[in-house]
């Protein structure tokens, strides 16, 4: 992702910034995840196995991003901070990725569901981090860098279509079905 900062900020210090933003971005991404888990309706509410299901898969996937990370090569040798950040996000978001469909797949399994709502949120989510991830994936292994413009515009496309779909969720399937005497 192409970044030219403003004349009083630093390069150093931006990448920075956005590196601190992610972090706090993934924990707050993680705890959507968590919730929408906890959201699954037909499921006791303290079903241990489920939870301690729920953490091994995240551990594991964090296992399997680590490794990832581990192998996409530092493209960028002379500032470390932007390829270390772009290997982060990616990491990042093959986590939350794997967890949204670990959700999915499991509430299937069981044979649980969302309400509306968090159906909307989970899908949308779900979407948005896919492609998130495998944007991420090919700004980190330095695959487009001549045409990461192309990127930068695919993933704002997809928020925004993913954006459409919360909307949709939220407002029209969310919202009550009796409007008395209109």
């Amino acid at each position: 992702m192409d970044v030219v900062p403003l004349s009083w900020v630093s390069a150093v210090a931006w990448w920075r910034a956005f590196c601190v933003g992610a972090v706090i971005e993934e924990f707050v991404e993680l705890a959507v995840i968590w919730e929408l888990f906890s959201r699954l309706k037909d499921r006791p509410p303290l079903a241990k196995s489920d939870n301690r299901l729920f953490l091994g898969t995240g551990a594991t996937l964090v296992v399997i991003a680590s490794l990832a990370a581990v192998h996409t090569p530092m493209v960028h040798r002379e500032l470390m901070l932007i390829s270390r950040t772009h290997v982060f996000v990616m990491a990042a978001y093959v986590v939350l990725s794997g967890l949204i469909l670990f959700l999915f797949v499991f509430a299937a399994y069981r044979g649980l569901t969302l309400g509306r709502r968090s159906l909307g949120i989970g899908l949308g989510f779900g979407i948005v981090w896919c492609e998130h991830m495998a944007t991420w994936a090919l700004i980190a292994s330095g695959t487009l860098i001549e045409s990461s413009y192309l990127l930068d515009f695919l993933n704002t496309a997809t928020y925004h279509v993913c954006v459409l779909i919360w909307f949709y969720y939220l407002l029209f399937l969310g919202a009550p079905r009796s409007y008395g005497n209109l």
